[in-house]
């Protein structure tokens, strides 16, 4: 999970960057789960926000940016990427970078 920061904040979007390189078995992602809360989240306290993205994820070879937005969550101190499902062999996550106020 990250924290956020001291103070919850009003997530709007989150940037998730990926590498494609085929030949060493990198791919884009299928899916992202992330989730987000006011407390982190556990057996006993569950996440308030989930957001499952499919959309959009350029296949071509390189480094992407895929922007989820996050419309509808309140406020959040702590989100996790939880789940990364590769469209084949591995995706790897490059950079998570959270927008708002």
């Amino acid at each position: 999970y990250i924290l956020l920061s001291k103070c919850p904040q009003i997530v709007t979007e989150i940037r998730v960057s990926y590498i494609v390189a085929p030949s060493w078995g990198k791919y884009a992602p299928k899916s992202l789960v992330i989730k987000g809360s006011l407390e982190r989240g556990s057996n006993s306290t569950p996440w308030m926000f989930t957001k499952t993205w499919t959309d959009s994820f350029p296949t071509s070879q390189g480094g992407h940016t895929v922007v989820v937005p996050t419309l509808g969550w309140g406020v959040v101190q702590y989100i996790e990427l939880s789940e990364v499902s590769p469209s084949a062999g591995y995706s790897v996550v490059s950079r998570i970078t959270v927008h708002g106020h």
